[in-house]
């Protein structure tokens, strides 16, 4: 293999990497959002119909990540690990 198409292989698995994580934060997000619907509307508008914006918000930020820069992907990225870790904290009491 020569150093162009070893360069090549490389610069791939990192944006499989890239796009696995992206995949990852809008997940987080979609689960954040509904988790925080269900627990302020309670069971009938937050679980029932909370999947609607949480839908909505991990469609933006999914967008929002395939567009940006590396950089600010990984800003976004560190912002939607700190809003789960803060979820996981108000729900378990961290």
């Amino acid at each position: 293999m020569g150093d162009q198409q070893q360069a090549i292989s490389k610069a791939e698995k990192w944006e499989d990497f890239g796009r696995a994580l992206v995949g990852l934060c809008a997940f987080a997000t979609f689960g954040g959002a509904w988790w925080y619907c269900a627990e302020t509307y309670g069971f009938l508008f937050g679980f029932g119909l909370g999947w609607l914006p949480a839908g909505i918000l991990a469609s933006l930020i999914l967008a929002a990540e395939r567009l940006l820069s590396p950089l600010a992907l990984g800003f976004l990225d560190f912002v939607a690990l700190a809003a789960v870790l803060q979820l996981a904290s108000w729900v378990f009491g961290f």
